[in-house]
This record gives C-alpha cells, sequence and structure tokens, in this order.
C-alpha cells in the first residue's frame, strides 16, 4: 500500500526533475547563441512535462526567444497566449503580460495599438512596484518613447534608474540615456551616464560597451586639437597580401571584419588573421542583421542570407510584371526588416525578413549607400547629389549632411556609417567627416597625409567597430587600414 501511494510523488520528482534540467540546458544554450537547441529545450518542457512547476517559465523563456532573437511575433503570442491560459495562477504571468504589452508595439502594431500598449506597461510598472517585472515594464515603455522619438524618452530611463538602481535592465536604460544625451549635442552628461554604468554594474556587458563608448566621446569632444582623431595601427590584406575584386567592408558585434570580394566573404580575427571565408558568388555587397548573421546582394534584386532560401526582392506591378529591383545597399534593422535602396527609382523600401514587402519608407533618394545606427536610424548616401539624408526607422527625415558646410566639403563621398552613440562618418576619398546624429555639425575631420603610414587618397569603403575605431579599405593598394 505504501509503495502504491508513494508511486505518484516519485513520479512527480522524477518530472520535475528532468524538466528543471532540460529548462537550465536551454538558458545555457541560449546563452551559448544555440537559439534552435534553446527552443527545443524549452518546448519538451512545455509538451512533454506540462504539469510540472517549470512549465509557465519554459513557455515564458520560448516566448521571450521568439519574440527577442527570432522575431517572430506570432509564434511569441501564441506562447504568451498559452501560457496565460493556461498556467493563469503562476509566477509568471506579470512576465508574460510584460511580453504581450512588448507585441502591441512591434512595427505593425497601430497608432491606438502603440498607445494602449504604452498604457499597459505603466500599469504594470504601477502593479506590480518593487519588483523585477516593474523594472522591465518602465524599461521596455522608455525603449518604446525612445523608438518613437518621443521627447519624454530621457526622462523615463533617469526614472527607471531612480526606481530600481540595483536592477540590471538599468544598465541598458543608462546606455539609451547616453545615447539620448549624445544625440542633444550633451556630451559631459553622456560620459557622465556612461561612467555610472561602469561604477554600478562592473562586471556587465553594459560595462564593457559603455567603456567603449567613452573611449568615442572622449576622442570627438575631449580630445586635444593638437592630436590628431585617429591614428594608423595596422592594415589587412588577407592570404593574397591584397584584396582583389572589392566589394564591400563590415565589422560584426563581436567586433571581427568581415571583408565581401565579388566571390567571397572573409572574417578577420583581433590580430588580422583569417578566421573564415564563406564562398558568395557574384557578390555585389554585402550587410549583417543584429544577430551577425550575414546577407550578400547580388543582382537582379536578389538578397541571399545566411542559412535561408534566396530572397528575389521586387516593386508593386506595372503592366502586370512584377519589376525586379536594382538595388545598391541594404541593411537590417532590429526588428528584422530589411529596407532596400532602389536605385532606378530612387526609393528606400521596407521588406520582411522573408521577403514580403511593407511599402516605401522614403521617395526622391538615390542611395548609393545605407548604414544603420543601433537605435535604428539611417544614413542614407546619395553620391551623385553628395549629401547623406538621415531618417527615423518610421521613415522620417530627421537630418541631413549637406554637400557643404563650415569646414569641409564632400567631393567624392563613397561611404557612410554610424558609430554607437549614432554619430555620422562619410568617407570622402582621402577624408573622414565626424558629424553629429543631425547631421548640423561637424565635429571632426580626419586625414592622413600622403607620406605617412597609412596614408590614404583613393578609400572606398569604411566601418566602425564598438570602440569607433575605423577600418577604411584603401582603393590604390587593395588592402584594408586600421585607426584608432
Amino acid at each position: 500500500m505504501a509503495v502504491l501511494l508513494m508511486a505518484p510523488l516519485l513520479a512527480q520528482t522524477s518530472d520535475e526533475d528532468a524538466a528543471r534540467q532540460l529548462l537550465e540546458s536551454g538558458r545555457t544554450a541560449l546563452t551559448a547563441g544555440k537559439g534552435a537547441d534553446a527552443a527545443a529545450a524549452f518546448t519538451t518542457v512545455v509538451t512533454k512535462y506540462p504539469r510540472t512547476s517549470l512549465a509557465d517559465d519554459a513557455l515564458l523563456e520560448r516566448a521571450r526567444y521568439q519574440l527577442d532573437v527570432v522575431r517572430d511575433d506570432k509564434a511569441a503570442a501564441g506562447s504568451v497566449d498559452q501560457l496565460l491560459s493556461d498556467y493563469a495562477a503562476s509566477n509568471s504571468v506579470p512576465a508574460a503580460q510584460v511580453l504581450r504589452a512588448r507585441l502591441g508595439l512591434v512595427e505593425s502594431a497601430s497608432a491606438e495599438q502603440r498607445k494602449a500598449s504604452m498604457a499597459t506597461l505603466d500599469r504594470l510598472a504601477g502593479d506590480y512596484a518593487g519588483t523585477d517585472v516593474a523594472a522591465e515594464a518602465l524599461f521596455r515603455a522608455a525603449e518604446a518613447a525612445d523608438y518613437a522619438g518621443s521627447s519624454d524618452a530621457l526622462d523615463r530611463f533617469n526614472d527607471l534608474a531612480a526606481r530600481y538602481p540595483g536592477m540590471p535592465v538599468v544598465a541598458e536604460g543608462l546606455l539609451h540615456a547616453a545615447v539620448l544625451h549624445a544625440a542633444a549635442g550633451e556630451a559631459l552628461k553622456a560620459m557622465d551616464v556612461l561612467q555610472r554604468v561602469r561604477l554600478r554594474y562592473p562586471k556587465t556587458a553594459a560595462a564593457a560597451r559603455a567603456l567603449n563608448q567613452l573611449t568615442i566621446l572622449h576622442r570627438l569632444y575631449l580630445r586635444s586639437p593638437s592630436v590628431a582623431v585617429f591614428g594608423y595601427t595596422r592594415s589587412i590584406g588577407g592570404s593574397a597580401g591584397k584584396f582583389r575584386d572589392f566589394r564591400d567592408l563590415l565589422v560584426d558585434h563581436d567586433n571581427r571584419l568581415l571583408v565581401a570580394t565579388r566571390n567571397a566573404v572573409t572574417a578577420f580575427g583581433p590580430a588580422g588573421e583569417v578566421m573564415a571565408t564563406r564562398e558568395a558568388p557574384d557578390t555585389e555587397a554585402a550587410f549583417i542583421d543584429a544577430q551577425d548573421r550575414l546577407f550578400t546582394i547580388h543582382d537582379q534584386g536578389v538578397i541571399r542570407g545566411e542559412g535561408r532560401s534566396p530572397l528575389a526582392l521586387a516593386t508593386a506591378r506595372t503592366n502586370g510584371r512584377v519589376e525586379p529591383m536594382d538595388i545598391d545597399a541594404a541593411v537590417a534593422v532590429s526588428t528584422g526588416d530589411l529596407i532596400v535602396a532602389n536605385r532606378s527609382q530612387k526609393t528606400l523600401v521596407r521588406f520582411s525578413a522573408d521577403g514580403r514587402p511593407k511599402g516605401e519608407m522614403a521617395k526622391a533618394i538615390g542611395a548609393r549607400r545605407l548604414a544603420a545606427s543601433p537605435q535604428d536610424n539611417l544614413a542614407a548616401l546619395d553620391a551623385d547629389q553628395k549629401t547623406v539624408t538621415l531618417l527615423a526607422r518610421d521613415g522620417r527625415i530627421t537630418g541631413r549632411v549637406a554637400e557643404r558646410g563650415a569646414n569641409y566639403q564632400l567631393r567624392q563621398p563613397g561611404d557612410v556609417a554610424f558609430d554607437a552613440l549614432g554619430h555620422v562618418y562619410v568617407l570622402d576619398r582621402a577624408a573622414v567627416y565626424v558629424f553629429t546624429a543631425r547631421g548640423d555639425r561637424l565635429l571632426a575631420t580626419f586625414m592622413s597625409p600622403d607620406k605617412s603610414a597609412g596614408a590614404f587618397s583613393n578609400a572606398q569603403a569604411l566601418a566602425l567597430d564598438a570602440a569607433g575605431r575605423l577600418y577604411i579599405y584603401e582603393g590604390r593598394t587593395d588592402i584594408v587600414q586600421v585607426y584608432q
């Protein structure tokens, strides 16, 4: 009799242990960047051990992964709905409610949905005051206000830091605040905020990013006028010593340099060593998304993404025909959408990650080069007009770098890039000009004398890493030169 009575309890204990191991293995896999393995582990907990105390946690982890990593809004909504329906009494419900509110802030949401979601996040912050859920709700509401260009975004991030100084999410909020200060030309306030991140959260990834951004601000705002804004450090020429049929230059989120040539993309390590080479026949340009997945651009509007089927992008039908796009450049924003420069029609067009057209983003912009900032702002370089148009993520024009201004003139602009704080870098053959985030003021000019080490006079592409190091492809020598 005792054995019969104990059997269900033993089985339940065994299921709890198995579910716990799966949940932890999924979290470990997610931290290691193995998203598919993590999602499989979370799903197994939900389907095989639905009555354990870990099932709601697994559903919550899966929903976060679906929303934040793979950007699958529908799948995330399904996981959230399942959690709120099947585990309505669990302690995961408040966090799930935050996720549901965030789903109302996605790109496809209406203005009414976004307004309602912001109100929900503010309410949740009050309902669960003093908890990590409240801190997360405040952060997401401030983040949404920032992306919308709202004037109260900075106040929201400051309020988060004042209410919950010990919460890890505050470090991310302070990084957002520093970017807003920098965009407003308040460099010293930005540096103060970044130093707070380093002192209060010294062992976090946010602290490392803060140090990189302090380096950028010091270089642009506190450097002595007698000191060059950049100094040459080394050159990278690949295994053959030079890059033949060069196409594009990128730096990924791990600060690895990627050089795209006509038939391949090669990744280089910190010392300039070759780490990997991926074949990419007939490449015209390249870009990466928020997960460092590589995309290459080809003729006839074809974009090939890592591990994905080729996308044959096309505009609306004309006389019953689908017109392939003449793509000069493209970028991926944090939502997973692709912003594509259609040269023939002088438009910027938005596509979903699977190639579905989502409409024109901007007109009358003949962009030869595109750049996206970490904040999803865009810079479109029109080489013919010798201007750079700056746009918010919703297509609003926020500024412009004119052909000429105080202490500069663009003669042959060839590339454009952002640093981590949103400053705009314009490459002009023998010079790099650095502007504010709005493009309304020149902050620095970098030129390298002809006979000096690392001199450049026919620069064709540039890229920056997290600390603002500059990588320039010099067409005269067919090598990449590095400056810091």
